[in-house]
């Protein structure tokens, strides 16, 4: 139980974190499931033995965002071989 609370109280962090930074005008780049996109992405791991097609975002390991519209930060992804 007091393990599930910690986890608890990190999303709900999480969240407020969120709510700030959309409030700051900061957007996230959507990714997983996502092609890659170099234009807003890092390709930091290729993966292999996937279903997924060559090029989909599996993972990401930060998340990235634009803020007026332009890239402010990277998303680094891990990609389907």
């Amino acid at each position: 139980p007091a393990l599930r609370a910690v986890a608890d109280g990190y999303a709900l962090s999480l969240k407020r974190v969120e709510r700030a930074l959309a409030a700051a005008g900061l957007e996230p780049i959507p990714a997983v499931g996502e092609r890659f996109d170099p234009a807003t992405m890092e390709a930091v791991e290729l993966a292999d033995g996937s279903d997924a097609a060559g090029g989909t975002v599996l993972a990401e390991s930060r998340r990235g965002y634009r803020w007026g519209g332009e890239v402010f930060r990277f998303a680094r992804v891990t990609v389907a071989r």
